[in-house]
């Protein structure tokens, strides 16, 4: 407060002053608190104005002021570009004579305005520079005879909305037209989500599994392995994956499952995304092969042929009986050959157990490098107790998937006890 709106201050002031000059100094301080206070209410007209301009002037939707008639009596926008009549042809001028198209359905929200106590909304389109745009308006009661509308320009809203449908149509075909099983549950294991190949694996449709739960029949050696991974969906990275057999409408099958959970904000479960695939003919052809290698194992460790396994370098991997027999090789021996790892393929006379090829010795080279198999009558060689053997050798050449030698399998048939008749 300033020393002439204090009365007390100037009453004791004045006191001292004739009568005219108090009377021209009430005058003059009159003035000034009225000029401050006017002042004061100008700084915050402004301050409200400019306040209220930032707020309209923040977002893109144009503003618009109406009688109850349909007839303009102000607008705000800040980019003219967007109005769909010019500046200067839309005030005083009616709804009617503007934009006719849309009109009636304007007149209505505005008219409906004025009895429910509430925002009436309208969509429509309109053709702005040979392109449709798609607008959103919503109309206010102001006054008595005023309304305020306020129209939002969706158009890009509204194609992302259908790129979006798309994309998730586009989605759920390739999630339907896979032979994956996909689900999805909640934290209640309810079903919020199940494709086509998971309703035809268990003979289930849709109606049935949405929105409840179902738990098909885990083999009894499974259970425990099965519990023990979806505990791991608790904690980071909330992932699991497992493979359990399942009953199916057509009984027992393998399932290979790898589960994902979907976090909300706060880091809790809000979901399960689960993905499996059957996976039983994979299961038993891996079954069938290990059993064929078990047998294969089996024949090569009792042969009486002396049979190795050779890598592309020449390198000893692995050697039954036979062979350890033929050339008296203890079992440290022959894990110390295992473990001399060669990188290249060398043959020179150091190396006691090829120096014994002689004039084969180029014809097994090349089985080495272009595959195929070799034949060599006779072959004689000296054990490591310089003992002569005789033997007649298979070379064949070990290929992978694209026909590529890998290794090669040397076999010898001993002929000792027929060189001893000689």
């Amino acid at each position: 407060m300033t020393y002439f709106e204090n009365p007390i201050i100037l009453s004791l002031s004045l006191r001292s002053f004739p009568p005219l000059a108090i009377v021209v100094m009430l005058i003059i301080a009159i003035l000034i608190i009225t000029i401050i206070k006017y002042r004061r209410v100008v700084l915050d007209y402004k301050y409200k104005e400019n306040h209220i301009k930032a707020m309209l002037d923040s977002t893109p939707d144009l503003k618009f002021i109406l009688s109850r008639d349909g007839t303009f009596l102000d607008f705000h926008t800040h980019d003219s570009s967007l109005l769909y009549i010019p500046p200067d042809g839309i005030i005083g001028k009616n709804i009617k004579e503007l934009i006719p198209e849309i009109s009636e359905r304007f007149m209505q929200a505005i008219e409906n305005s004025f009895h429910v106590d509430k925002a009436q909304e309208i969509e429509y389109e309109l053709n702005m520079n040979g392109t449709m745009n798609q607008y959103r308006t919503r109309i206010i009661q102001l006054s008595e005879n005023k309304v305020l509308a306020v129209v939002a320009n969706i158009s890009e809203n509204e194609i992302t909305e259908k790129l979006l449908k798309e994309s998730v149509a586009r989605y759920r075909g390739l999630i339907e037209s896979q032979s994956d099983l996909v689900v999805r549950v909640d934290k209640d294991g309810r079903f919020t989500f199940v494709n086509n190949a998971y309703c035809e694996m268990f003979g289930k449709t849709k109606d049935e599994l949405i929105g409840k739960t179902f738990m098909p029949l885990v083999h009894e050696d499974d259970i425990e392995h099965t519990l023990k991974e979806m505990e791991k969906m608790n904690v980071p990275p909330f992932r699991a994956v497992l493979e359990q057999r399942a009953m199916t409408k057509n009984g027992w099958r393998w399932l290979a499952w790898e589960d994902n959970a979907i976090l909300d904000d706060n880091g809790q479960v809000l979901e399960i995304q689960g993905v499996g695939r059957d996976v039983t003919d994979y299961k038993n052809t891996i079954s069938a092969l290990e059993e064929s290698k078990k047998l294969n194992e089996a024949i090569i460790k009792h042969s009486p042929v002396a049979i190795t396994v050779r890598s592309k370098y020449g390198q000893l991997l692995s050697a039954n009986k036979a062979w350890q027999d033929y050339w008296n090789i203890s079992d440290e021996q022959m894990l110390r050959f295992i473990n001399d790892e060669k990188k290249s393929l060398l043959f020179d006379d150091q190396d006691e157990y090829f120096s014994y090829l002689g004039e084969w010795k180029s014809e097994v080279i090349k089985i080495y490098k272009e595959g195929g198999r070799l034949h060599i009558p006779e072959l004689k060689g000296v054990g490591v107790k310089n003992q002569t053997k005789y033997a007649t050798s298979y070379f064949y050449a070990i290929k992978d998937s694209k026909g590529k030698s890998t290794g090669l399998l040397p076999s010898q048939k001993i002929l000792q006890r027929a060189k001893n008749l000689l």
